[in-house]
């Protein structure tokens, strides 16, 4: 009988043990699901970039993975950008993001109204001389390569094995210079614009995942083909 009475006891104590953790364990997802709202409250950012001459900005947030713009007029004109089938990006020393409808209108634009600083490089008499360093990784990990330039440069990252895998990069020059990538082979589709910084003739990119190709897409793991531009 008391071996009977010390099961029973024995059962009642698991019970009583298993509604504990049932109930700390239903407090728990509670407490996590206030946290994960409260962070993402608090994750808003903001998106500012200039188009066809006016600039705008906006605080947007992730739901998930999409984009979300909180006012009305910058998400539209956004979501028209994005859709570009040759969406051109510049990224100007500052970090500024310019967008225009192509890149040959991107172009004509810096030409009249963004001309490079002039620096000791500039005025000595120097020879031109470029060298890119691409990584697959964020933060200029893993496997690089390097192309290097005394002039313009043009090529398809798949003759590297390097088609889709650029993560982030290095570019160094003794005079001012712009790299731009493109999305699709035969330099086609949307592009993307980085130029050297003044004096140190240099710029580096830790991620690209910062950069947005489309409404759905950064630009990490995008890069088909480069091209390399003196700019004097």
């Amino acid at each position: 009988m008391n071996i009977i009475n010390n099961l029973i006891v024995n059962v009642m104590k698991m019970k009583l043990f298993l509604s504990f953790l049932s109930i700390a364990f239903l407090f728990s997802c509670q407490m996590e699901e206030n946290e994960l709202v409260s962070v993402s409250d608090n994750n808003s950012e903001k998106i500012e970039f200039t188009y066809k001459g006016n600039l705008y900005s906006s605080n947007f947030y992730y739901q998930d993975t999409i984009m979300v713009i909180e006012n009305a007029e910058v998400n539209d004109i956004y979501q028209t950008i994005s859709s570009l089938p040759e969406l051109a990006t510049f990224v100007n020393e500052s970090g500024a993001i310019y967008y225009f409808d192509s890149y040959n209108e991107q172009m004509e634009y810096l030409e009249k109204n963004f001309k490079p600083e002039e620096t000791l490089s500039t005025r000595a008499t120097v020879d031109p001389y470029c060298i890119l360093s691409l990584y697959k990784d964020i933060n200029y990990g893993s496997t690089r390569i390097e192309l290097t330039t005394t002039s313009t440069h043009q090529g398809d990252l798949g003759d590297h094995n390097f088609n889709d895998q650029l993560s982030s990069f290095r570019m160094a020059a003794t005079v001012p210079y712009m790299v731009t990538f493109y999305r699709d082979k035969d330099f086609g589709g949307v592009t993307i614009t980085f130029h050297t910084l003044p004096i140190t003739n240099q710029v580096e990119v830790s991620n690209l995942k910062n950069y947005n190709c489309s409404s759905h897409r950064t630009w990490n793991d995008q890069a088909t083909c480069y091209r390399l531009t003196k700019w004097l």
